[in-house]
Order: C-alpha cells, then structure tokens, then sequence
C-alpha cells in the first residue's frame, strides 16, 4: 500500500508538472523609456538642485483607454503612477515612464505626461504589437516626433528641452 500511494504521488506530480506546448505562455515587455528634460541651456530639470525643477510630485502619467484619458494609479504596483525619477551611474536624474499597453484600433497607445499640475502636457505615442503571447512597443514618439525606432536605435532614450 505504501508503495502505491508513492507511485500515485510520483504521477499526480509529473502529470501537473507538464505544460500543454501548444498553450504560449503570456510575456510582456518592459515598456519603459527614458526621458531626460532639461532646460534651453542644458540643466537637468529632474535635478533638486536646479531653481524650477521637476519634482515626482509636480509629474502626473494619464493613459488613454477607448477614447477616455485615465490617470495612472495603482497602490500595488512599486510605482504607482508607472514613472519614476533616477539617477544614472553619472548622478544625472532622469525620467522612467512606463507607456500605456492600451492601443487603439490602429495598436497606437497614448501616454501623457502633466508637468506642474498642468501646465504643460507632453504625449508619447507608441506602437504597441500584441499577439497572444507577448507585448512590446516598437516606435516611441514624443509630441509628434519620432525618438525611437528599434532599426536605428537599441533602447529608448529621449532628450525633451522645456522652457
């Protein structure tokens, strides 16, 4: 008897092991960029030390979900807001934001991004490729202008200038 009660555990677990191949497994990409904001004369804006920065609190994301603009909040992600602001290895502050993964019809999302509680808003646009098993963006453009193209760049960094 104990044999088999060994042998039944032995194949209960094998048999909930095993995996169907013809069932993809769902995978998503980060979808982070980053974006580096300076001023005309080429001060980091995201750096406490420069008079007028940008702290995360001046920072609000909104996505476009079927045509109404969502902001972002989510108290059980590590970033609620899916941006956050670091530092580079260099000590330079910049921006990571997470692009919606939310596209249209034509598989463009719509990000944006609110500075100073509006006074200003900036929108990055992507194209987001889904399939039943992954999702990535595979073009970036911030207000209109392309800023990455995985044909001629490696990751997404994005240099805005602000007034």
């Amino acid at each position: 008897m104990k044999k088999l009660l060994i042998v039944f555990v032995a194949v209960v677990s094998f048999i909930t092991s095993c995996k169907k191949k013809d069932a993809p497994e769902k995978f998503s990409l980060a979808a982070g960029i980053e974006i580096h904001i300076k001023s005309p004369d080429g001060k980091n804006l995201l750096d406490p030390n420069i008079p007028g920065y940008f702290r995360s609190e001046d920072i609000n994301i909104y996505y476009l979900k079927n045509g109404v603009k969502e902001r972002v909040s989510d108290m059980l992600m590590d970033t609620p807001e899916n941006f956050r602001i670091a530092e580079s290895e260099a000590g330079e502050n910049y921006l990571i934001l997470g692009v919606s993964q939310n596209p249209d019809q034509a598989g463009i999302s719509t990000t944006y991004i609110e500075f100073n509680n509006g006074e200003f808003t900036d929108i990055v646009t992507a194209e987001i490729i889904k399939n039943s098993s992954v999702s990535y963006y595979n073009k970036v453009w911030y207000n209109n202008e392309l800023k990455f193209d995985p044909a001629t760049m490696k990751y997404p960094t994005i240099e805005v200038v602000k007034q």
